[in-house]
């Protein structure tokens, strides 16, 4: 304000000061209304106690022009970076099949990362001739009250439904799929334990069940794969990546080892311990970052 007050002390009087005092006011972004709006700060009012999820503000961005042709027609393709022992390993792009329904909406679910639940810093956990496959998440819910917003829940039953009726199959490299059974049967054994001073026996089982996050990519056709696993899409670019990861070290199959063949046939746990182990990589193989392009 002081500078202002001295340069309008410098005008000089008369008609003169009134013309270039005309010709400030014309060539000023404070002159007008649209000026004072173009020339001024934008400030945004922040409602008290409102989360942004609630507000749902849409602002365009430069790139919103290019993706509207494929959100106009449906397709959802979704990017996965992958980093092996922290570098940068690569970028595959998978085209989720609009045909089965439920499965490619959870695995959509998981990429977006609904409720902080998604693939983000998940690790691939097994490396077969045939495909790699991601261990998936262990919960599909962080939240106190346990809701899960993951399209078809912890239940597996309509997932089960759609690989009984699978319109896809693993009949070629680049298949992208969901792990809805176990490619083998839980092992029960019983055991005697002390408890409270009596000999109790226990029922001991070994293995996970899938809960329907665990995903797997082809590197080759895979046949056996169709009774366990619902195929969600495939693969459109990032193939000579998945066969990197699939060419990495791992832990040798021993099952037909005699040793082997002998500890699973007396009981030994640790034939149990060493089988969880066949095909897991030695490096440590992370989703760094996926999304939807």
């Amino acid at each position: 304000m002081d500078g202002m007050e001295e340069d309008s002390q410098d005008l000089p009087s008369g008609p003169l000061k009134q013309q270039e005092q005309q010709q400030q006011q014309q060539h000023s972004p404070y002159s007008s209304r649209r000026g004072f709006l173009l020339g001024a700060p934008l400030v945004l009012c922040w409602p008290r106690g409102v989360q942004a999820e609630e507000l749902q503000l849409s602002i365009p961005t430069p790139s919103s022009s290019t993706d509207s042709s494929s959100a106009a027609s449906g397709a959802k393709q979704a990017y996965f970076d992958f980093t092996v022992d922290g570098k940068p390993a690569g970028r595959v792009v998978v085209e989720l099949f609009e045909d089965v329904q439920l499965g490619s909406h959870r695995f959509a679910d998981l990429v977006r990362g609904v409720q902080g639940v998604g693939f983000r810093r998940t690790r691939i956990n097994l490396l077969q001739d045939g495909f790699i496959q991601c261990a998936g998440v262990k919960s599909l819910s962080y939240s106190g009250s346990g809701r899960v917003l993951i399209a078809g829940g912890e239940e597996l039953d309509v997932l089960e439904d759609e690989l009984a009726q699978q319109k896809h199959s693993h009949d070629r490299p680049g298949m992208v799929s969901l792990v809805v059974r176990n490619s083998k049967e839980r092992v029960s054994k019983d055991k005697l334990v002390a408890m409270n001073g009596q000999l109790v026996t226990v029922t001991e089982t070994f293995g996970e069940l899938p809960n329907g996050t665990a995903f797997a990519i082809t590197t080759r056709p895979q046949p056996d794969l169709d009774g366990t696993n619902l195929v969600v899409g495939q693969l459109v670019s990032g193939a000579e990546v998945v066969e990197r990861l699939a060419a990495l070290p791992r832990v040798k199959d021993n099952s037909d080892s005699p040793f082997f063949k002998a500890g699973k046939l007396s009981g030994d746990k640790r034939a149990d311990v060493a089988e969880r182990a066949f095909g897991k990589p030695f490096a440590r193989i992370f989703v760094a970052e996926c999304g939807f392009l």
